[in-house]
């Protein structure tokens, strides 16, 4: 209801006690007892904005809205403005020519979740241009853009009304590296088996090296690599550190595993699949720093319930 342009109305004389204010519109006599003092706490000034008479049109200046309550309505203004372009047709073309047009161009973008992937490579996978109205953006065509990135896994993009896009991003962890591709060159491997990009000089030193029978493909979950995974966190869970070095298909058979472990010079194989039987058996002989194992060039765990020691491989 609105509380402005309305014109005081005189109604009937008053038949209450004289002397009463009565309660009623403003500038209007209503009914009552004459003399009677009206409801209320003595000297309370009326309801209103401050400076207006009651009964009469405000003549003076509008006193200023705090800023919060201008910056909610601008918002406000703002959404209303690009819902109304998004129901096109039905939007009038002064609508959809005015979501064009300044402020709502796109001034500013923002990243989130960036550590490997360099803040200019990510704007390039953006696709998009400085002052393209905000209500032209293809945000699916974003997250498609960006999620091609090899380091990105995930992607999600969203506008900011009047002029930001905000863009958040998962980065793939490497885990491990292997040859892939062709020709041949090594590629970070993350936790789902995929060889996704080249690996840095500091991932190749650091980080598990799997060596496949032959190289992997880019971009595609590779079952090896990932049982290769599996093998380095069994490793860990039992608190020994994960190998340098793990070779798929050693001793004529393609389950086979050959680890390399740092500190400890003899080779050491495994049969995939066993279980993890093994794995307590190399747990166990680490931890017996056995002399003997010091001149042996091959530790065979194949073997259930032994260890076998080969002078070569």
């Amino acid at each position: 209801m609105s509380l402005w342009g309305r014109r005081p109305r005189v109604g009937r004389e008053s038949s209450e006690r004289p002397g009463r204010v009565p309660l009623g519109r403003p500038g209007r006599v209503p009914l009552g007892r004459p003399g009677r003092v009206p409801l209320g706490r003595p000297g309370r000034v009326p309801l209103g904005r401050p400076g207006r008479v009651p009964g009469t049109r405000a003549r003076g200046p509008v006193p200023e809205r705090p800023r919060h309550v201008r910056q909610i309505g601008a918002v406000l203004g703002v959404l209303g403005l690009l819902a109304a372009v998004a129901a096109a047709p039905h939007a009038s073309d002064f609508t959809r020519r005015r979501a064009r047009e300044a402020p709502f161009l796109l001034e500013h973008v923002s990243a989130r979740g960036l550590s490997r992937v360099p803040v200019e490579e990510i704007a390039a996978a953006l696709g998009v241009e400085r002052d393209t109205p905000l209500i032209d953006l293809d945000v699916a065509a974003v997250e498609a853009r960006l999620a091609a990135h090899p380091w990105v896994a995930e992607a999600s993009a969203a506008r900011v009304p009047p002029s930001s896009l905000r863009v958040s991003v998962r980065e793939r962890v490497p885990l491990a590296v292997t040859e892939a591709g062709h020709p041949a060159r090594l590629h970070a491997v993350d936790e789902t088996g995929t060889a996704f990009a080249p690996a840095s000089s500091e991932d190749v030193s650091r980080l598990l090296a799997v060596i496949l029978p032959a190289p992997a493909a880019v971009g595609a979950p590779d079952p090896n690599l990932l049982e290769a995974l599996r093998l380095a966190a069994a490793l860990r869970e039992r608190g020994l550190e994960v190998p340098r070095e793990l070779r798929l298909g050693v001793a004529g058979r393609a389950e086979s595993a050959e680890l390399r472990l740092r500190g400890f010079a003899p080779a050491i194989w495994l049969e995939l699949g066993q279980g993890e039987a093994q794995l307590d058996r190399l747990a166990t002989l680490l931890s017996a720093s056995l002399a003997t194992t010091a001149h042996a060039a091959v530790v065979d765990l194949r073997f259930e319930g032994r260890a076998v020691l080969r002078s070569t491989p």
